[in-house]
C-alpha cells in the first residue's frame, strides 16, 4: 500500500535517494550490493534531528521489503515512536500502517525475536490476567503466532475503523512519549520511565492526584502534636525519612469505588515506584508514623480517611497503652494483607482509552447467515443491530420536555481480513438521520475470509446534510468476530444454511432485506412464538424426481440433559432445495438460556446434517 501518495514517480524518487545503486555514476548489478538497512539509516537521520529523512528512509524500506515479502518491526516501531514524540499528526496514518505492517509476517520472530519480545512487554501491562498467561507461553516458546497476536490486539482496539489511522494505537504511543518525558525518577519500567508512566500508559491522566513528602505537611505536624511533647519533635524529624509520595485516583475503571495508585519508596528507601499501601512505605511497624502518613492522605479520598479515623479511634478510645499497641499492631498487618491481596485496582480495567470518554457509545450485536444462492454460490449475510447512546451535551431538552438531537449521519464500515489479518475487502455506507438501526451486508463468501470488523459512527451534519467543518464525531461503536468457513457447494453432499431464530416482525415490515420472514433476535419473550428459518440444499431426487428427508428438532436448556420440546416429521418434495419456516410455542418454558437443535437426513442417501443455535427466554 502506498504511504504518502499513489503517484509512483514520488516513490521512484524516494528509492533513488535512499538506495546506493542509484547514486553511483555507473550501474551495478543489484545482487552485488549488500541489502540496505533502512532502519539504521533512518535512526541515523533521527539522531541528527532530521526527522523528515528518517521517515523517508523507513517509508522506502517498507516499500522495498514488501516487494521481497518481508517486514521489519523495527521500522514500524521507530516510525510511530518518532511521530508521536514530535507530535507529527500529519503522519499518524502512515505510522498506524507501518507499525502493523512490521508484524505482518510471522517469520519475523526468527530475525527480530528481541525486538518482538520488547514490544510484547510494552503491551503486556494492557492485558488481563488470562491474556498475560497466554502471551507469556507464546513468548517463552518464541511462537511465531505472537506477531499475529500483536496485530490483532491493536486491530480490535481501533475505535474508528472508517479511518486509516488507528486512534487507540496512536494514543498508546503518545502516552509513552509523555511518560518518558514526565515520569523520569528512574528508568526501570517497560516504557523507559518510572512506574507512574506504566499506569499513565494504561489509563491516561488520573482524575485526581496529589503529591508531597510523608510526614512533612501541616496535617502531619498537627497529628504529631497530639502524641509527642514539643521537645521531642525535633528528634523524630532527625530519623524520620519523609519519603516522597504521589497518589492518583481514577473514578471510572469499572469499580464502584475510586481506583487508587500510591507511588513512593518501599520501606522509605530505594526506587520511587508503585507501592502496595501506606504500611509498605514504613520501614517497620511504627504506629506514630502510620498515623502521620494517613493524616497526610486523609483529605485525598475516603479510602485513606476511613483508615485514618479508625487509627484515631484506637489511639483515643483504648484503655491502656498495651491495648493501643495490640490493636494498632493488628491493624498494621491487616492493612498490609488487604493492600497486597485486595488492592483497589484488583478488579479495574486492564487498560482504558480516553478517546472514547468524550463520545457517545453505539452498542452493536450481530447475526450471520451463511447460505447458497440459486446458482449454488456461497454467500454470507451479516446483520448488525445497533443502538446509539449520545452524551447529554449532544441532546437538547425541548420546551415540551421532549429530547432533540442535532442532525447527524451514520457511517457504517465493513472490513474483512484474511488469516494473515491483511485487509481484503472494505465497504462503507453513509445514512442520514434516523434509520431502523439495522445494517445488512451480503457478500460472496470464500475461505480466505477470517476476521470481520464492523464499525458504526454518528457524525454531526448541518441542516443541508453536509458535514460540519470540524467533522465532529458524536458516537462510535464496533464489533469484531471470526467468520466461519463457507458452506459446501458439492451437489452430492447434503448441506444446511445457518439457522435464523427470532420473532415475527410487525405487519408492514420490509422482509426483503433479510431474504427470510423472521426478525432475528436472540432474546424471546414467553408470550411470543419462537420463529425458525433455514434452508436445506443438495437433496437427492429419486427416479420419480422426488426428494424425501426427515427433520428432527427440539429445544433443551443448557443445564439440562433432556429436551423439553421435541418434534419429528418427514417430507417429500420435487426439489433438491427445501425451505423450512415454522414457529414453536415456548410458553411452557422457564426463563433461562436454551439451545435450538435440528438434524435432517436424506432418506435416499442416508446423509445427515445438524445445526444448533442458542437463545434466551425472558418473561
Amino acid at each position: 500500500m502506498f504511504i504518502f501518495s499513489k503517484n509512483i514517480y514520488r516513490y521512484i524518487f524516494l528509492i533513488t535517494i535512499a538506495h546506493p545503486i542509484f547514486t553511483q555514476g555507473y550501474v551495478i548489478q543489484p545482487d552485488s550490493l549488500p541489502a540496505p538497512d533502512f532502519y539504521s539509516a533512518g535512526m541515523a537521520a533521527a539522531d541528527s534531528d532530521d526527522w523528515e529523512g528518517a521517515l523517508r528512509n523507513w517509508e522506502t524500506g517498507k516499500l522495498l521489503l514488501d516487494e521481497q515479502q518481508k517486514s521489519d518491526p523495527r521500522i514500524g516501531i521507530a516510525y510511530i515512536k518518532l511521530t508521536t514524540q514530535q507530535k507529527l499528526k500529519q503522519f499518524y496514518e502512515q505510522a498506524s500502517e507501518l507499525y502493523l505492517w512490521g508484524f505482518s509476517r510471522e517469520n519475523a520472530i526468527v530475525e527480530f525475536k528481541h525486538i518482538i519480545k520488547q514490544e510484547m512487554h510494552r503491551i503486556m501491562p494492557l492485558l488481563n490476567q488470562p491474556e498475560q498467561v497466554e502471551w507469556e507461553i507464546l513468548l517463552n516458546n518464541l511462537d511465531a503466532k505472537i506477531c499475529q497476536k500483536i496485530r490483532l490486539f491493536w486491530i480490535q482496539r481501533d475505535p474508528i475503523p472508517s479511518t486509516v489511522q488507528n486512534e487507540r494505537l496512536i494514543e498508546h504511543w503518545e502516552r509513552i512519549a509523555y511518560a518518558r518525558e514526565n515520569f523520569d525518577k528512574n528508568r526501570l519500567g517497560v516504557y523507559d520511565c518510572d512506574e507512574r508512566g506504566t499506569i499513565y500508559v494504561k489509563y491516561g491522566k488520573p482524575d485526581k492526584e496529589s503529591w508531597g513528602r510523608f510526614g512533612s505537611s501541616a496535617a502531619s505536624d498537627v497529628d504529631l502534636m497530639y502524641h509527642i511533647h514539643p521537645s521531642q519533635r525535633k528528634n523524630i524529624r532527625l530519623w524520620e525519612r519523609s519519603p516522597e509520595y504521589e497518589v492518583w485516583a481514577y473514578t471510572d475503571l469499572a469499580t464502584q469505588e475510586p481506583t487508587i495508585f500510591l507511588f513512593s519508596q518501599k520501606d522509605g528507601i530505594g526506587n520511587f515506584k508503585l507501592v502496595e499501601g501506606v504500611e509498605s512505605v514504613l520501614p517497620h511497624p511504627d504506629f506514630l508514623l502510620q498515623k502521620m502518613y494517613y493524616a497526610e492522605l486523609a483529605a485525598f479520598s475516603t479510602y485513606f480517611r476511613d483508615r485514618y479515623l479508625y487509627i484515631e479511634d484506637i489511639w483515643f478510645n483504648s484503655n491502656t497503652s498495651r491495648e493501643i499497641q495490640t490493636r494498632l499492631n493488628g491493624l498494621y498487618y491487616n492493612n498490609k494483607r488487604e493492600d497486597k491481596y485486595n488492592p483497589t485496582y484488583k478488579y479495574a480495567l486492564s487498560e482504558k482509552s480516553q478517546i472514547l470518554d468524550s463520545l457517545g457509545q453505539i452498542t452493536l450485536s450481530k447475526t450471520t447467515f451463511r447460505f447458497l444462492d440459486k446458482y449454488n454460490k456461497t454467500k454470507l449475510m451479516i446483520i448488525i443491530f445497533y443502538s446509539p447512546q449520545f452524551r447529554t451535551e449532544n441532546v437538547q431538552l425541548m420546551p415540551d420536555n421532549t429530547f432533540n438531537l442535532s442532525p447527524y449521519e451514520l457511517i457504517q464500515t465493513l472490513v474483512i481480513r484474511n488469516h494473515s489479518l491483511n485487509e481484503i475487502y472494505r465497504k462503507m455506507e453513509t445514512l442520514i438521520g434516523d434509520t431502523d438501526n439495522t445494517v445488512i451486508f451480503t457478500l460472496d463468501h470464500n475461505e480466505k475470509q477470517y476476521l470481520c470488523t464492523i464499525g458504526v459512527e454518528a457524525t454531526s451534519i448541518d441542516n443541508n446534510n453536509l458535514p460540519l467543518p470540524d467533522n465532529s464525531l458524536l458516537a462510535t461503536g464496533n464489533i469484531f468476530f471470526n467468520i466461519d468457513l463457507p458452506l459446501n457447494t458439492n451437489r452430492d453432499s447434503l448441506e444446511i444454511s445457518d439457522l435464523i431464530l427470532g420473532i415475527s416482525a410487525e405487519p408492514g415490515y420490509n422482509y426483503a432485506q433479510y431474504l427470510f420472514p423472521v426478525f432475528p433476535v436472540g432474546i424471546i419473550s414467553l408470550n411470543e412464538y419462537l420463529y425458525l428459518y433455514f434452508e436445506i440444499y443438495h437433496l437427492q431426487l429419486d427416479d420419480q424426481g422426488m426428494a424425501n428427508y426427515t427433520l428432527d428438532y427440539g429445544i433443551k436448556g443448557f443445564e439440562q440433559s433432556e429436551s423439553q420440546i421435541r418434534f419429528s416429521y418427514s417430507r417429500n418434495i420435487n426439489n433438491p432445495k427445501s425451505i423450512e419456516n415454522f414457529a414453536i410455542d415456548i410458553s411452557q418454558l422457564q426463563p433461562g438460556d436454551y439451545e435450538f437443535f435440528m438434524n435432517t437426513e436424506d432418506q435416499l442417501t442416508g446423509q445427515s446434517k445438524s445445526r444448533s443455535r442458542a437463545f434466551t427466554v425472558v418473561r
